[in-house]
């Protein structure tokens, strides 16, 4: 069919040749069976009804993924803001026992 329409060949000599085909491809060993043509428009009609609730899906599921990965980097955030607040009150307090300890030894030492 090199060169040529595939639907310029009749349906019947197009299984022909593809079975002859693949008898070579497979030495024999695997029977080609035809599809009718029949099951190609049910199997492409299923498909065409499907296929809406799949891309639906998959909207879906990316949502979800996106909501999950925005609740993650709150959470990162969350923790992030917690940590430099504990940084900044750790500084703070040892400031503030410096400050302090010069006292406590004056008053001990008088």
């Amino acid at each position: 069919a090199r060169g040529r329409n595939l639907a310029a060949i009749p349906l019947a000599q197009r299984n022909e040749r593809y079975a002859a085909w693949w008898q070579g491809v497979t030495n024999g060993q695997v029977a080609y069976q035809p599809v009718e043509s029949s099951e190609l428009v049910s199997a492409i009609s299923t498909l065409a009804e499907v296929r809406p609730q799949i891309e639906k899906a998959k909207q879906d599921i990316l949502q979800i993924k996106a909501e999950i990965e925005r609740k993650r980097r709150e959470d990162d955030e969350d923790e992030d803001t917690d940590r430099k607040k504990r940084k900044r009150n750790k500084r703070r307090n040892k400031r503030k026992q410096k400050e302090e300890e010069p006292d406590l030894l004056g008053k001990f030492l008088s």
